[in-house]
């Protein structure tokens, strides 16, 4: 490891990354059981004040509400369901937590967000056309990939201002091992493993750039 790269995972340490909230880290684990049931998710949602307003907002929303009343919260999980539940459960962790990432009140997020939500839903849909029985953990994964720049923007603001503007691609991984040498990739993994979750998210995070022949022995979702 050379000195700027352990410069840069220094300065990840001292700006003091926000931590992945409980009601994500507790999705996680329901979702990775054999069955979710409404009642374990419900109980989750209503232990958390703003994810109870956000599922409420969606589901009394003209898309899913025709009537005068307000649904409470029971009803609104039943008109929902529980896969766009986990999904905004999910979603809305994701957003709460990164945009509190030093620097990112300073920087335009909304196409960062728009790629990640854009691959999320693209690695659900692959996910459950492969089969795999856990779409919302490939959702999950695609919504995290780009992590690392997030990282990168609040450890290295100066370096890395101008680079997180930059098209996504493995150019950009290359200019970032010129500049930091530690590629986003990189940085949103080792973020991942800090948090203790699963080794395949950390896995999809730095592997997502590599081509299919080489991840053939890999996880399902880092395929």
């Amino acid at each position: 490891m050379s000195k700027t790269d352990q410069d840069v995972r220094n300065r990840l340490l001292v700006v003091r990354l926000p931590s992945m909230p409980q009601i994500l880290l507790k999705l996680i684990e329901l979702c990775q059981a054999d069955e979710v049931g409404m009642a374990e998710l419900a109980k989750l949602i209503a232990n958390d004040a703003g994810m109870t307003s956000k599922v409420l907002s969606v589901a009394n929303s003209a898309a899913y509400h025709r009537g005068d009343r307000k649904m409470g919260l029971v009803q609104a999980l039943s008109v929902l369901g529980a896969d766009m539940i986990k999904t905004l459960v999910i979603s809305e962790s994701v957003f709460q937590t990164f945009n509190g990432f030093p620097h990112s009140s300073s920087s335009d997020l909304r196409s960062f967000w728009k790629h990640s939500l854009t691959t999320a839903v693209m690695a659900r849909e692959i996910a459950k056309k492969m089969g795999y029985p856990r779409a919302d953990e490939a959702y999950l994964a695609g919504l995290l990939h780009d992590v690392g720049r997030l990282a990168l923007l609040a450890a290295a603001p100066n370096e890395y201002g101008v680079n997180f503007l930059a098209q996504e691609n493995e150019n950009l991984c290359a200019v970032e091992q010129r500049t930091l040498q530690i590629s986003h990739s990189d940085a949103g993994a080792w973020l991942i493993e800090r948090w203790n979750l699963d080794s395949f998210l950390a896995d999809s995070i730095l592997y997502h750039y590599e081509p299919p022949a080489r991840l053939v022995t890999a996880h399902g979702v880092v395929e």
